[in-house]
């Protein structure tokens, strides 16, 4: 706007490139956008948003105490030129996301098992969905858990599959149309708004990627019973040029 400011404030200012490049990367429609860079901070903001701004945000500062055990990981597997997503979880707290992208499922498992090795990972949820069920069966050979006879084993992590297409567990099939809606609500929605985990040891630019995550899908009541079904990923892709992993 040209107005003077103390150099302190001008060099917080965020830039027109900087804002260019997160409307690309998180799309004009997204929460995150619209109070980062529009100043707009709704408490709740669109009504059939899955996890709301608010409670996203406020996990970033609950800081929970560290050294909670299980140490636990979930791995979204990206085929191409999609990146391969690692989250490990302590406890309550996420304590470290990591992604790299490798189409070739030969070299992506080592890098899974490192990761799981190095951070003394004990459970492992694998989207076991297309090209990630042959990444979560070779997991699976490589782990001393599941494979305790293996005469090569990289890593001692349980290897749990999850298929997000399949039906919900027992007793929900009336609430939700998939396992994936179920986790998505059940998990992602409710222990946002019950603040039942946190990431405020993640540094400020993850944290923002993470919020912005959350916050990416919608959500719809499919009937009178109230049976909740989320928006599909080419759906939030061509919303906001990206989809949640």
């Amino acid at each position: 706007t040209g107005e003077k400011v103390p150099r302190i404030v001008s060099d917080s200012l965020i830039h027109p490139d900087w804002v260019a490049d997160r409307a690309i990367h998180w799309g004009e429609d997204s929460a995150l956008y619209q109070s980062k860079i529009l100043g707009e901070f709704p408490a709740i903001g669109d009504p059939w948003q899955v996890v709301p701004l608010g409670w996203a945000t406020a996990c970033r500062y609950l800081e929970y105490p560290a050294g909670a055990l299980p140490v636990e990981a979930g791995v979204d597997v990206g085929a191409g030129n999609d990146r391969t997503v690692i989250t490990i979880r302590e406890g309550m707290r996420i304590r470290h996301i990591e992604w790299f992208v490798n189409p070739d499922p030969v070299q992506t498992v080592p890098l899974i098992a490192r990761v799981l090795q190095e951070h003394g990972v004990t459970c492992v949820k694998v989207d076991s969905i297309g090209v990630g069920w042959g990444i979560y069966g070779s997991l699976r050979d490589l782990s001393r858990v599941n494979n305790p006879q293996g005469l090569y084993t990289t890593h001692g992590a349980e290897v749990v599959p999850v298929n997000v297409a399949q039906s919900p567990t027992v007793g929900n099939e009336h609430k939700y149309t998939n396992r994936r809606a179920e986790m998505w609500w059940g998990i992602g929605r409710e222990h946002s708004r019950l603040r039942l985990w946190d990431f405020s040891s993640l540094p400020r630019g993850l944290a923002d990627e993470l919020i912005h995550e959350l916050t990416m899908p919608k959500y719809e009541i499919m009937d009178a019973k109230g049976k909740i079904k989320i928006e599909a990923k080419d759906k939030i892709r061509e919303r906001l040029h990206a989809s949640p992993d």
